[in-house]
């Protein structure tokens, strides 16, 4: 049995409609991530579907979206990130001030990322790069972030310069991150310095 010709558009809208579904969309955040961790940071492949990320995949992408030559002894790695692919990498950011080591002298690469957490980790980089003496701040309301607590500075730079965001007001400062959600922090952060 034939379909009638009037059907046809009907029938190919439905499954041009179908066929689209098949297709990842075009995702900007992970565009640029690909094409900057696709050939030495294979380990990190599937980042993008994690729901909690930990020190070491901050580490890793302050790596890759802001390479830096820093000289790092092996003897001078911590013994809890050796056993870690590019561990040389993961210390570089201690070096540069990023990250602060713990008083043990150890770094706790599999430890989850808070919110707040990773505010002071970009402000760290921000201050070491000169990048807020260019700007005025302007106060940021933030309902669940006051101006006494500890890293309000840093939170409240990193919001009103963009690199993360709240939701309805609220930052959520000890809330765990995704690993979309920071590869679209770090491909914001990115984009700042590339003005």
């Amino acid at each position: 049995m034939y379909l009638k010709k009037k059907f046809y558009p009907f029938i190919i809208l439905i499954f041009l409609i179908i066929l689209s579904g098949c297709f990842p969309k075009n995702d900007r955040y992970l565009s640029l991530f690909i094409s900057k961790a696709d050939k030495e940071y294979q380990f990190l492949k599937g980042l993008e579907k994690k729901d909690v990320v930990t020190k070491s995949d901050v580490a890793y992408l302050f790596g890759i979206y802001f390479p830096e030559e820093i000289f790092v002894y092996k003897n001078e790695i911590p013994f809890d990130i050796k056993m870690f692919p590019k561990s040389e990498i993961l210390y570089a950011q201690v070096k540069r001030g990023i990250f602060t080591p713990l008083p043990d002298s150890t770094f706790k690469p599999d430890t989850p990322v808070l919110r707040y957490q990773l505010a002071v980790f970009f402000y760290n980089f921000i201050l070491s790069n000169g990048f807020l003496s260019n700007f005025k701040m302007n106060v940021v309301d933030i309902k669940d972030v006051d101006e006494k607590f500890f890293a309000y500075k840093p939170i409240s730079n990193v919001v009103f310069l963009g690199i993360m965001d709240v939701a309805d007001g609220y930052f959520n400062p000890y809330n765990t991150i995704s690993g979309y959600e920071l590869i679209k922090f770090f491909y914001r952060l990115n984009n700042l310095f590339l003005k």
